[in-house]
C-alpha cells in the first residue's frame, strides 16, 4: 500500500512539473513496473494469505461438528449406561416411554426374600377370618356326648339296614346311674343292675314274696346292657364318635345294640380318673 502511495505521489509531482510520461527514463519505467509487479505480487500474496486464513478458519469451523459428534457419542454412551442400569424385567408401564425408563420409582426396589424365614405358628385368628378354639369335652358334657352316641349308633344301624332306636329319658337315666357304678365296679353285676333300677324305680317291680321267696322287693330294668371305658381326649363329637365306633366294631355287643329287635335305647356317660365310662341299655319295651 505504501508503494502505491509513493507511485501516485511521484506521478502527481511529474504532472505538476509539466512532464509527460514519455520523458521518464526507461529505467524509471522499469522500476515503476517492477514496483507495480512487486506490489501486485505482495497484494496477491496478502490476498492468498487472507484466503488461507479464511480456509483455515473454515477448517476450524468444520472441525467443530466433529467435536459435537464426539459429544453426541458421549451422550449416547451415557444413555447406554442408563439403559443397563434398568431392571432386567421392567414392567410394561415402565417401558412405554424413554422418560419413564430413566425414572427410579421407590416401588422398583425388590421386596425382601422371606421364603427362608420360618413360619410363625399361632392360634390367634388371622385378619378377616373367624377363629374357633378347640374345646375339649369335660365331665359336664356327659349328656351331650350321650346324645351324639345315639346319633352315631343309629347311623351305623341304618348302614346295615336296621331300624333306628328311640332314646328314652327313663332308660337313659338308668344307664347314667349304671355308668357311675362302673367306676368302682366295671362288671355286669346283677346286684348293681337291680340297685340302679330300684333306686330310680325304673322298669318292672318284682316282689319275691309273691312267689314264696325271701328277699326285698326290687325293680328290674327289662333291658340288655353293653358297657365300656375309654381314654379318648377330644371334643364332644370326637369322643361320641369314638365310643359309638368301638361298640360297632365289637361283634358281640353290636349283635344286640345294632339289632332292630331293640327299638329303645338309653345311654349313660360318666367321666372319672381320666376315663369315659359308658353304659348302653337297649330294650324292646317302652318303660319311659
Amino acid at each position: 500500500m505504501r508503494m502505491k502511495f509513493f507511485i501516485l505521489s511521484l506521478l502527481l509531482i511529474m504532472l505538476l512539473n509539466g512532464c509527460t510520461t514519455s520523458e521518464i527514463p526507461s529505467s524509471s519505467s522499469d522500476s515503476v513496473s517492477t514496483v507495480l509487479q512487486s506490489s501486485e505480487s505482495e497484494s496477491h500474496h496478502n490476498e492468498t494469505s487472507s484466503e488461507t486464513n479464511i480456509s483455515s478458519e473454515s477448517a476450524n469451523v468444520s472441525s467443530e461438528p466433529k467435536d459435537t459428534s464426539s459429544k453426541s457419542e458421549n451422550v449416547s454412551s451415557s444413555s447406554a449406561r442408563t439403559d443397563i442400569s434398568e431392571p432386567d424385567d421392567p414392567s410394561p408401564a415402565s417401558s412405554s416411554s424413554a422418560s419413564k425408563n430413566t425414572e427410579s420409582p421407590a416401588s422398583s426396589t425388590p421386596p425382601a426374600d422371606i421364603s427362608s424365614q420360618s413360619p410363625v405358628e399361632s392360634e390367634e385368628p388371622s385378619s378377616g377370618s373367624t377363629w374357633t378354639p378347640t374345646v375339649y369335652a369335660t365331665e359336664n358334657d356327659h349328656a351331650e356326648i350321650a346324645k351324639e352316641v345315639v346319633k352315631y349308633i343309629n347311623e351305623y344301624r341304618a348302614s346295615q339296614g336296621a331300624s333306628p332306636a328311640t332314646q328314652l329319658p327313663g332308660l337313659s337315666e338308668y344307664a347314667k346311674y349304671r355308668s357311675k357304678q362302673l367306676v368302682t365296679n366295671f362288671a355286669h353285676d346283677t346286684n348293681d343292675v337291680r340297685a340302679a333300677a330300684t333306686a330310680l324305680k325304673y322298669g318292672e317291680y318284682v316282689d319275691p314274696s309273691v312267689h314264696g321267696l325271701d328277699g326285698e322287693p326290687y325293680y328290674r330294668p327289662c333291658a340288655r346292657e353293653a358297657i365300656g371305658q375309654f381314654g379318648k381326649i377330644g371334643t364332644i363329637d370326637e369322643v361320641a364318635q369314638h365310643i359309638a365306633n368301638m361298640f360297632f366294631n365289637s361283634s358281640g355287643h353290636w349283635a344286640y345294640v345294632g339289632s332292630s329287635e331293640y327299638s329303645y335305647i338309653g345311654i349313660g356317660i360318666t367321666y372319672a380318673a381320666n376315663r369315659w365310662y359308658c353304659n348302653i341299655a337297649v330294650s324292646n319295651e317302652n318303660n319311659g
